[in-house]
């Protein structure tokens, strides 16, 4: 049982190190800050605008990351009993976040889901009944 305990302590003390290390890879996998979606979601609405242009490995992985994370924020059951995203295309939902961003420099040190949360909110609010 103390083996165990020693074990657990040192994963622990290790894992925080490798955070530690890794900060920016970390910050992307857990959804990253403004600053760093707007890059990502600026390059999902260049792909809208200009869908024949040739994007760079990079550029598509942007285009990816924000697709999904947009996505998943819209889809969510906190952003969805706040927000009315019925029927709106995803790539305008893209739009609304870079407009957002770009229009809150301000907050882009904050966390990419709560941004895009409100985001949605703001551009898309639920009409609730008695109101």
């Amino acid at each position: 049982m103390k083996r165990v305990g020693i074990s657990l302590l040192a994963m622990v003390i290790f894992s925080g190190v490798s955070a530690s290390a890794s900060a920016d890879e970390w910050a992307w996998n857990l959804g990253g800050d403004g600053n760093q979606l707007i890059t990502s979601c600026k390059s999902a609405v260049q792909k809208l605008d200009e869908p024949s242009r040739v994007f760079t490995q990079q550029e598509v992985y942007y285009i990816g990351y924000c697709d999904g994370f947009v996505s998943g924020i819209a889809d969510s059951p906190q952003t969805q009993s706040d927000a009315n995203l019925m029927g709106v295309p995803r790539g305008q939902l893209e739009r609304v976040v870079v407009k957002y961003l770009e229009d809150h420099p301000e907050k882009l040190s904050l966390a990419s889901s709560f941004l895009v949360r409100e985001a949605l909110i703001k551009a898309f609010p639920k009409v609730r009944k008695g109101k």
